[in-house]
């Protein structure tokens, strides 16, 4: 993957009815969010047992991690539409590893 030949493709279009109807139709202030959006990237990878890269997993963990502590009331102040960003600067040893 490089950001010298990676395509990004940006497509924003008017919210589906359905999305609205479940996202803040008939919902109290602090119950709405976003409800849309997504990013979508994978590959297989060997950093983790999941098979997932590293710093999917953790963002993945950290966004469970803003759900529940919404839920709990320990930060009742966060919406429904929190986001998480990893970034991880890998060294490589003499080795090669």
């Amino acid at each position: 993957l490089s950001y010298k030949t990676c395509e990004v493709l940006v497509r924003i279009n008017k919210q589906s009815p359905d999305i609205a109807g479940g996202v803040h139709v008939g919902k109290e202030d602090l119950d709405t969010g976003a409800g849309d959006q997504g990013i979508m990237f994978g590959y297989a990878s060997d950093e983790t047992a999941d098979c997932m890269p590293l710093t999917i997993l953790m963002a993945t963990r950290l966004g469970k991690k803003l759900t529940d502590v919404r839920k709990s009331g320990q930060l009742w102040w966060l919406r429904p539409d929190g986001k998480t960003q990893v970034t991880i600067e890998y060294m490589q040893n003499v080795d090669g590893s």
